[in-house]
């Protein structure tokens, strides 16, 4: 397999989602995301590492920190490569920890036909030693080689590792057919994919050009497509070896010239699923079960790299929302697939047996190079041989159209032919399901006025002279679904479980999407603090991030936990770009109230650390365990300001604390005490225990 050290195109073999509303498929208005770019960095190969250490991989993260880009780098470290660089380079670690990191484990020829035991130890040893040296999670592993096998998503599931099913197609820029008969020809069910400029070493400075003008056509291409079938994502997988002043020109301007279309927005590779359904996560209900068996190819060679027959297979047989699986024998299947390049199948029984000559096209190889839309038609070929299509066609119909409109639902709806309703119709179910159209199956209230369907008020009288009545405030909404949550816990009443995450769900409609984080609005002014409605609150995010912990905890629902990632999102997005992070002497401060320059309420703070560690632990975060701990820091540098001598300050304002959150003020520091062993919090806890 020929390597190109410059660059690889990926094609991310999903459809994309996201919670925009749609008209006729198509996004409903310019300033809605319709392109999401996940941008990685592959720094792999020792000797060229060490070689451009203050160089060309320093030159690359400085465009991408000049381009606002640098927290939305997704750096992948093959192990190996990177234990040499930080024996001899420790300087290196500081720069590569101010990005998210993925981890390849090995280099890309290495991994894949290793067995079993040697890749779980592999991986394992590979995630300690990075989480030994680096920021790492161990949140994300993108497997090395072209295409994840069964094999390692097995051992990375054992683990609790998430893993990046993208599957990487390398391909010359010399190469026919190129970037656009792979999309339009072959990859209609997968409209996804984004190259970028490379280093082209071999190349005269005219062809470089040339070359890089064909990858940001192909850019337009994808631009256009996301804006007339809905929201895609591209994912730009980059080596920084064998680059040129040249290539990084090309980056700056690539890079700018994608930043100014209008919908573009880059993620991380640990986002993906946020906005991009997993085909096969959800098998339609009504499949068969299927166990899929392969015979090694003839081919076959450990020492090089090549596709797997049985990832392939599967991965086409879940694109149709079929619930197809690696057989075990210990398993019985409604239908058992042996795929053999004889057509022989080993032992007697009921199975299918799928010849590779008679379906000769159905390859990873033919993938490459579809020739006259033959893999689609192959594609049906496979299914005809395992279910009924007609009938499949209009089960899938049925429950694609239940789940609500999509982009997808149409073009399922207006297909002619059986395999292309059903690939249409579980792209839009997973889209719907994506976006929450789960809960459009629940039973809404009779009525719908906030009394009459139970919403909690708040009456707030008169403000500073200011007539707020009764308020639907987002905190009190969220304080209502954890109390019926704990009675839950109590009583397990289905009552009350019902209550709490119809209150999650009235929370989730009517949070602000700021397209990477979650926020809410308070509908009311604060003239106390000189609010303006529209004014938003930390104590008021971590009380909804709780809520919809407990929403997950109870239920399981992948999108409770998804929409909590959002919302814990807005803790790291600076006050003045819309979040809810204030620096305050270059600390991290997250205010209950905020404005320019806000109050620094001391309870608020408080308890959404205490919120964000529940968080961190119930969910191994990393994100919410650097939230807590960067404010757990603040907090004992400004704790001492709001010692009033005998009472505390509920403010650093200098307003005093009334009785109930001067009291308050005494449990939290015992809490923060016990979860840090700070023996400030003690002293002042107890200072202030003494005055009351």
């Amino acid at each position: 397999m020929h390597r190109i050290p410059a660059i690889l195109l990926v094609l991310l073999l999903t459809a994309s989602c996201m919670s925009a509303d749609f008209k006729n498929g198509s996004p409903s208005g310019d300033g809605e995301p319709v392109l999401y770019l996940v941008l990685t960095l592959d720094a792999e190969e020792k000797e060229d590492l060490l070689g451009i250490h203050g160089g060309i991989l320093d030159a690359m993260l400085d465009i991408f920190e000049e381009e606002g880009l640098g927290g939305r780098i997704e750096l992948l470290l093959p192990v190996d490569d990177w234990r040499e660089a930080v024996k001899n380079n420790l300087s290196v670690v500081e720069r590569v920890n101010s990005y998210p990191i993925s981890l390849h484990c090995d280099r890309h020829a290495k991994f894949t036909f290793q067995d079993r035991e040697k890749q779980r130890d592999r991986i394992l040893s590979s995630v300690a030693w990075i989480k030994e040296h680096f920021n790492y999670s161990g949140e994300v592993f993108r497997a090395p080689t072209l295409m994840l096998g069964e094999t390692t998503r097995d051992v990375l599931d054992e683990l609790g590792v998430k893993y990046d099913l993208t599957p990487q197609i390398y391909n010359s820029p010399k190469a026919e057919p190129f970037f656009p008969v792979l999309v339009r020809r072959n990859l209609r069910l997968l409209p996804t994919s984004i190259i970028i400029t490379g280093g082209f070493p071999d190349y005269p400075q005219w062809r470089s050009a040339l070359v890089n003008r064909r990858y940001m056509q192909s850019f337009d291409q994808l631009y256009s497509r996301a804006r007339e079938e809905g929201p895609l994502v591209g994912v730009v997988l980059l080596h920084p070896t064998n680059w040129n002043n040249q290539s990084l020109r090309l980056l700056r301007e690539n890079l700018r010239y994608i930043k100014s279309k209008p919908g573009v927005r880059f993620i991380t590779a640990a986002e993906i699923e946020r906005h991009v359904p997993v085909l096969g996560r959800n098998p339609f209900d009504f499949s068969p079960s299927i166990g899929v068996r392969v015979s090694p190819r003839e081919d076959y060679s450990a020492d090089k790299e090549s596709f797997n027959d049985e990832s392939f297979l599967l991965y086409v047989l879940r694109s149709y929302g079929l619930k197809a699986e690696r057989a075990d024998p210990a398993k019985d299947y409604d239908l058992l697939v042996y795929y053999s390049p004889t057509g022989v199948p080993p032992e007697s029984g009921e199975v299918v047996v799928l010849n590779r000559g008679s379906l000769e096209g159905v390859t990873p190889e033919a993938l490459m190079k579809p020739v006259n839309g033959r893999v689609g038609e192959l594609r049906c070929k496979l299914l005809s041989e395992l279910i009924d299509l007609q009938e499949f066609s209009r089960l899938a119909l049925e429950e694609a159209k239940r789940l609500g409109n999509t982009p997808y639902l149409e073009k399922a709806l207006n297909a002619e032919q059986a395999c292309e309703r059903v690939k249409f119709a579980y792209l839009s179910r997973e889209y719907a399901l994506q976006i929450g159209a789960q809960r459009q199956l629940r039973e809404k209230p009779e009525k719908y006025s906030l009394v009459e369907a139970g919403i909690p008020l708040i009456y707030y009288g008169t403000v500073d002279g200011v007539y707020l009545g009764y308020q639907a405030a987002p905190h009190g909404v969220a304080q209502a679904a954890r109390q019926e949550f704990y009675a839950y816990e109590r009583t397990r009443s289905g009552e009350n479980l019902s209550r709490a995450l119809f209150l999650v769900d009235y929370l989730l409609n009517t949070s602000v999407d700021k397209g990477e984080y979650l926020v809410w609005e308070y509908p009311f002014p604060w003239p106390s603090y000189g609010l303006e409605a529209g004014w938003r609150g930390s104590l008021c995010q971590a009380g909804v991030l709780k809520a919809l912990m407990l929403a997950y905890k109870h239920t399981g629902e992948e999108r409770y936990r998804l929409a909590s990632e959002k919302v814990l999102r807005a803790f790291s997005v600076p006050v003045e770009r819309g979040g809810l992070l204030k620096l305050r002497d270059g600390y991290c401060w997250y205010p209950e109230y905020v404005r320019e320059q806000p109050p620094y309420v001391l309870n608020g703070f408080i308890t959404t650390l205490i919120w964000l560690k529940e968080y961190a632990d119930y969910f191994n975060s990393t994100e919410a365990l650097e939230r807590y701990s960067c404010g757990v820091k603040a907090l004992r540098r400004f704790l001492p300001g709001y010692d009033a001598g005998d009472w505390s300050y509920y403010d650093a304002e200098g307003r005093l604390a009334n009785e109930h959150y001067h009291r308050m003020h005494i449990w939290q520091l015992g809490v923060m005490y016990n979860l840090t062993g700070e023996e400030m919090f003690r002293e002042y806890r107890e200072r202030w225990l003494r005055s009351w």
